[in-house]
């Protein structure tokens, strides 16, 4: 709340990002527009991911090994993957659970509506109380069976031949 303060902004903070104030009835079409408005930051790190793959690639083809740059590359890989699969998670507010909503139907829509409610207080059990409590890492263990194995052979694939 600090940092919002000191930089003019309102609102809670939730790691070093601010929610995205978003008017939902300035769309024609709310349903799809919030879906595709929530797929734009999963989308951009994905784009940006695959830049750092390429620049890699390309640095790699060309014999430039400088350690640091590699570095810099590896990560621009890894943490544009783990932002992307962390927000692809469906509970709000991470833009998963507005890419989910038009795949619901039903008593299921009726459900997920109900919890968002609890959303908050879910993500913060899963993220801190969870793994405090009990050691176990839900998102760790969902970074281990999906980014880092991705990550790895991201990096693989950019430096092949050095």
């Amino acid at each position: 709340l600090l940092m919002s303060a000191l930089t003019g902004g309102g609102g809670l903070l939730f790691g070093w990002a601010k929610p995205v104030p978003i008017n939902p009835r300035y769309f024609r079409n709310p349903l799809k527009a919030m879906t595709i408005t929530a797929a734009a930051g999963p989308l951009s790190n994905l784009l940006q991911m695959i830049f750092w793959v390429l620049l890699l690639k390309a640095l790699a083809a060309v014999g430039f090994y400088d350690k640091f740059v590699i570095s810099v590359c590896a990560a621009g890989i890894s943490v544009n993957l783990m932002l992307m699969a962390f927000n692809l998670i469906p509970i709000p507010p991470l833009d998963g659970s507005s890419i989910i909503v038009p795949f619901l139907k039903g008593k299921a829509l009726a459900n997920y509506y109900r919890l968002q409610q609890y959303a908050m207080p879910i993500l913060i059990l899963v993220l801190y109380l969870l793994p405090m409590w009990t050691g176990i890492d839900v998102i760790g263990r969902y970074f281990d069976v999906t980014v880092y194995p991705l990550a790895e052979q991201l990096l693989n694939f950019a430096i092949a031949g050095i």
